[in-house]
């Protein structure tokens, strides 16, 4: 891979990333997002921006909501995808995260892990500060993050993972470097062999918390699953923030 490109610019674009991750719990995906929509009791004309959106499928389901939802996303693959799908009061976008759109919105949503992936900390920080420009005041940030503490002991007892998927064979190796997760991805595709790389920073939340603040972002809840339970900095799978755009 060239220097100047990241992991995610080569790696999201492929056919192995959309087959290897087909299976998502689209059950699971929806019931967390009428509790998320359910708790913030989001009204009906407010404006919302998935961050990293994919392929649109969270934002698709916000829309038949009764939301106004712009997703965004850096992959072009999956944009075309994402844009077969709108509709009036449902656009998609290529765009990099790191910077603001001229767009105002009510609520900003980074879901299932779609945060930390820079390898620079300041680049991190760069989405946040933008979140932060494209909320109109008292709106509100959702940042769906994985528990650190939960997974540097997960790591400690992973064994690897062999499999096939429409005959297509996956190895998947994960190991802690440099403070970031590194999930190893081999796939063999018959006589062509490649490797590819995931990268996730492990912010703690009491990190996430003092980044969020750095980009006038005031934390005021945090819930540790899909269920919106209390957050256990041992136990969570999840790590959930909410937080407010100051005023």
């Amino acid at each position: 891979m060239p220097e100047n490109i990241q992991w995610f610019e080569s790696w999201f674009d492929t056919s192995y990333y959309h087959l290897l991750y087909a299976n998502r719990d689209e059950n699971e995906a929806r019931h967390f997002l009428g509790r998320l929509t359910d708790i913030l009791q989001i009204p009906k004309c407010s404006k919302i921006l998935d961050l990293a959106c994919g392929k649109g499928r969270h934002s698709i389901y916000l829309h038949s909501k009764g939301f106004e939802v712009k997703g965004v996303d850096l992959s072009e693959n999956s944009i075309t995808k994402a844009k077969e799908e709108t509709a009036k009061g449902l656009s998609f976008g290529v765009h990099d995260m790191r910077q603001p759109l001229p767009d105002k919105f009510n609520y900003i949503f980074s879901l299932f892990t779609s945060f930390g992936y820079f390898e620079k900390i300041e680049e991190d920080q760069a989405v946040l500060n933008a979140v932060g420009q494209m909320l109109m005041h008292g709106g509100i940030f959702v940042l769906d993050f994985l528990n650190a503490a939960k997974v540097k002991n997960d790591i400690a007892s992973f064994v690897g993972l062999d499999f096939e998927r429409e005959g297509i064979h996956f190895s998947i190796e994960k190991k802690i470097s440099s403070g970031r997760v590194q999930k190893e991805i081999v796939v063999n595709d018959g006589s062509k062999t490649s490797t590819f790389n995931e990268f996730v920073r492990l912010y703690t939340q009491t990190e996430l918390i003092s980044m969020l603040n750095k980009a006038r972002l005031e934390p005021f809840d945090f819930f540790g699953n899909y269920e919106l339970g209390p957050f256990n900095q041992n136990e969570s799978e999840r790590l959930l923030i909410f937080a407010r755009k100051k005023r």
